[in-house]
């Protein structure tokens, strides 16, 4: 209050200060202007009596008009008084020392109605303006005095109550600054009365940038604003309406993002009893539900994850049965050419089959990654016939492959996962159509590179170049690109884990990523993987070699009976003497019955009644030096994290070939 009396006081005196001064010289100047104009109308009229009188001469009697300019009814004003022809010549002139500035006033000459000169008189304002200045410093000096007293007057009692008032808002304020959540206090009209520390954090805004805003037009987003006002007016008209209770409504950060926050709501109201506002406490639960909308998606690919491993293994089995019959047809040397066609396109469906369940049990994370020497373009050449099927009509699919081998050694499928990956991202970020392409070519790090670009290392590189024409990334988001949960997508239509995923599957390769992007032209990522000097093909001359074949007896163990059967007329056809068991159980039972003529164990890892770890074990406690394979659709290193196999067991994957059945077998036999 004292501050608002001492601001009204100076304001009173200030306009007094300018005001007196400035009055005083508006009406000092309209009494000079008049009087000019008064003197030169007389003085004007009777220079026009003589050049009436003497027409012709009047210009020549200068002498005449000077005594006539030299009088003036007042003293104590410098003036300058001229007479001029028609053409502003100077005729006569009267002049005392006049300082500027000037006030200036003429009159002209008429003789038979046509002009022919005038009067001009001049008078210094400069008298006018000190006074009027020292009236100013006059009025500066009462008013300092005034507001000096003025500031000086004891009111004590007012200033104690003033501070007593600000102590108890302080220490409210802290009080409501120490609960570590929102706290936001509405009027009746919507408006912003009181907010909390919390409050202006959770909003990203400074105090005096909320107070007094309508709250819901300021800080709830538009989808939810009309439902939120027609809550609000219900709590101030409705009695017992929601008062207490919890409900959630998201609330718009001053940097434009939603937050979620849960509210409880409490009503205020004047000393008659009358509703005036709301006080609400919110608690922000953003980083809770995106933890619970991670975990449900992890539960959620947790079970998808189980049901493709367990798709997977039983359709391993089935491509076991497949390529195993299909196997025994084409080591048929009586076949005809046209029946050896048929069995070679069952075989190449199968293996492409195969590598589909291996890329389920990867998803499923049942498969480890299994590095082996692959051209590049292979992978390129199997993973474009799946892309062409994932991107739209009116997306163009283009492959440029190198025209020289680059050997790698990697996971094929761990490769396609991360150009499937890229391939969706591209896909969503084209909705009105573009090409994307995948190309191949031999890349050189030198020490130079390196040094450039502050990644790498020194070597020869196969360099997988994926490129699409979306809508591309700006820098900010380039930044970000492969950090976790990372995604420009909307809710729910992103994990933001394809990229980190990408990004961990090459480095697990010892190889490196880098994108480049620009908002409105595209988008391309390059990935360097190490090249290497092995190779995968077999030889025609392997190819071409028979089946291994023996007259050991074999006990064969495996809960599916089509596997079984196969695997029986497999081994049978190339001379074995084969005992069957349905299950791990009826396997030991075998064993114990005709284990002196038993040479060599085949066992199916899962297996009802008794898994194969169980026979092994029961076997080799009997006899030590028995020769065991182990098969699975899984992959030995699963079943070595799941304690199944030690990595000294022997191990063959399903589906397996006839050839390679019967190549490990005689391996371990002559081991």
């Amino acid at each position: 209050m004292t501050g608002i009396i001492t601001r009204l006081a100076g304001a009173i005196i200030t306009a007094l200060v300018i005001l007196v001064p400035s009055a005083y010289f508006f009406l000092a100047y309209q009494y000079m202007s008049g009087s000019l104009e008064a003197e030169s109308e007389i003085n004007g009229q009777i220079i026009t009596k003589i050049i009436i009188d003497n027409p012709e001469m009047w210009q020549y009697e200068q002498t005449r008009l000077k005594e006539y300019l030299a009088r003036r009814p007042r003293k104590g004003y410098a003036e300058t008084r001229r007479v001029l022809n028609a053409v502003d010549v100077l005729i006569a002139e009267y002049a005392d020392d006049v300082q500027p500035p000037m006030l200036s006033r003429s009159f002209q000459l008429f003789d038979a109605g046509i002009m022919v000169g005038r009067l001009e008189i001049s008078r210094s304002m400069r008298p006018m303006l000190k006074q009027t200045g020292s009236i100013f410093l006059l009025m500066l000096l009462m008013g300092g005095g005034a507001f000096y007293i003025l500031r000086t007057i004891p009111i004590q009692a007012l200033r104690r109550s003033e501070d007593a008032i600000r102590k108890e808002r302080d220490t409210a304020q802290k009080y409501l600054d120490v609960a570590e959540v929102m706290l936001v206090a509405l009027d009746a009209d919507q408006r912003v009365v009181m907010i909390n520390r919390k409050g202006c954090e959770t909003l990203e805004s400074r105090e005096q940038d909320v107070l007094g805003r309508n709250w819901f037009d300021s800080f709830v987003p538009d989808r939810n604003r009309a439902a939120a006002k027609a809550e609000f007016v219900l709590l101030l008209t409705e009695p017992g309406h929601r008062t207490g209770d919890y409900f959630e409504s998201p609330v718009l950060t001053g940097s434009g993002r939603e937050r979620a926050i849960v509210w409880r709501n409490i009503l205020i109201t004047d000393g008659s009893g009358k509703r005036v506002g709301t006080l609400s406490s919110g608690e922000d639960i953003t980083e809770r539900k995106h933890l619970e909308d991670q975990l449900r998606h992890a539960l959620k690919m947790e079970a998808v994850g189980l049901l493709a491993g367990g798709i997977a293994h039983d359709f391993n089995n089935i491509l076991a049965a497949i390529m195993g019959y299909a196997g025994l047809i084409q080591m048929d040397q009586h076949k005809d050419a046209q029946l050896n066609q048929h069995v070679e396109q069952i075989i190449a469906a199968s293996d492409r089959a195969a590598r589909l369940v291996k890329n389920l049990l990867a998803f499923s994370r049942k498969q480890i990654i299994d590095p082996k020497p692959v051209q590049v373009n292979d992978i390129v050449t199997d993973v474009a016939m799946l892309l062409t099927r994932l991107l739209r009509e009116d997306i163009e699919m283009r492959v440029d492959l190198s025209h020289e081998p680059l050997m790698i050694r990697a996971d094929s499928g761990q490769i396609e996962q991360v150009l499937m990956n890229l391939a969706t991202n591209a896909r969503d970020a084209m909705p009105g159509g573009g090409w994307f392409q995948i190309k191949t070519s031999r890349a050189c790090m030198d020490r130079d590179y390196v040094a450039e670009h502050g990644y790498g290392e020194v070597g020869e590189y196969a360099c997988i170049a994926v490129s699409d024409t979306g809508s591309g990334m700006t820098a900010q988001v380039l930044e970000k690109i492969f950090d976790p949960f990372f995604t420009t997508k909307e809710v729910g239509k992103g994990t933001g884990l394809g990229m980190s995923v990408a990004y961990g599957i090459i480095k697990q390769h010892d190889g490196f990523i880098n994108a480049y992007s620009e908002p409105g032209i595209g988008s391309t990522f390059r990935i360097y993987l190490p090249l290497t000097a092995s190779s995968v093909a077999t030889s025609a001359a392997e190819d071409a070699r028979p089946p291994s074949r023996g007259a050991e007896t074999v006990l064969l163990a495996e809960d599916d009976v089509i596997v079984r059967n196969m695997l029986r007329s497999v081994l049978e056809s190339a001379g074995y003497t084969v005992i069957e068991a349905r299950d791990g159980r009826a396997a030991v039972d075998a064993f114990l019955r005709e284990g002196d003529r038993i040479q060599l164990v085949l066992l199916d890892v899962i297996m009802p009644r008794m898994n194969g770890r169980v026979v092994y074990d029961e076997i080799r406690s009997r006899r030590p030096d028995c020769k065991i394979i182990f098969m699975s659709g899984y992959t030995a290193e699963f079943m070595e994290q799941e304690m199944l196999l030690a990595p000294d067991m022997h191990f063959i994957g399903k589906p397996i070939s006839p050839k390679e059945l019967l190549g490990k077998v005689r391996e371990v036999l002559d081991a």
